[in-house]
C-alpha cells in the first residue's frame, strides 16, 4: 500500500513537471502557435511610424512654445518681442511656400534664440525652442 502511494506521488510529480518543462514545439501541451506566427510562439513587436506633421503645425508648435515660455517668465519682454518677429518670419516663409526658405528662417529663430543671455531667454526655454524648430531645420 506504501509502494503504491509513493509510486503514484512519484508520477503525478513527473506528470507535473514535465507540463512546465520548455519545448521546442510551441503545438505541445495543447497550446495552439500564435496567429499569423506558425511554430514560433510569439508575436513580433509592431512598430508604427510617428505621424508626419505639416510644416503649419511644425510653425504653430514654435508658436506655441515661445508664448507659453513667455506667460511663465522664461523670456523676458524684450526678448519676447523680438522673438515673436522671428516666428512672423516663419509664418511668410511658410506662406511662401519654398521649404529652403522656411529651413533658413528656421536657423536665424535658432539664431537669435541663443543670442539672447540667460537673464532674457532662460535655458529651459532654449530647450524647448530649441526642440521646436528642430524639425523645421531637418525638413526636406
Amino acid at each position: 500500500m506504501i509502494t503504491t502511494g509513493l509510486l503514484l506521488a512519484g508520477g503525478l510529480t513527473a506528470a507535473a513537471l514535465a507540463s512546465f518543462a520548455p519545448t521546442d514545439n510551441p503545438g505541445a501541451a495543447g497550446r495552439p502557435p500564435a496567429s499569423g506566427q506558425a511554430g514560433t510562439g510569439t508575436t513580433p513587436p509592431r512598430t508604427t511610424a510617428p505621424p508626419t506633421r505639416s510644416p503649419a503645425d511644425l510653425v504653430a508648435q514654435v508658436d506655441q512654445t515661445l508664448e507659453r515660455a513667455i506667460a511663465d517668465g522664461r523670456i523676458d519682454e524684450d526678448a519676447a518681442d523680438d522673438l515673436r518677429d522671428g516666428v512672423d518670419d516663419l509664418r511668410e516663409s511658410l506662406a511662401g511656400g519654398d521649404p529652403e526658405e522656411l529651413r533658413d528662417a528656421a536657423a536665424d529663430l535658432l539664431e537669435q534664440v541663443n543670442d539672447f543671455n540667460e537673464r532674457s531667454v532662460a535655458q529651459e526655454a532654449r530647450f524647448d525652442l530649441t526642440l521646436a524648430l528642430d524639425p523645421l531645420l531637418r525638413n526636406n
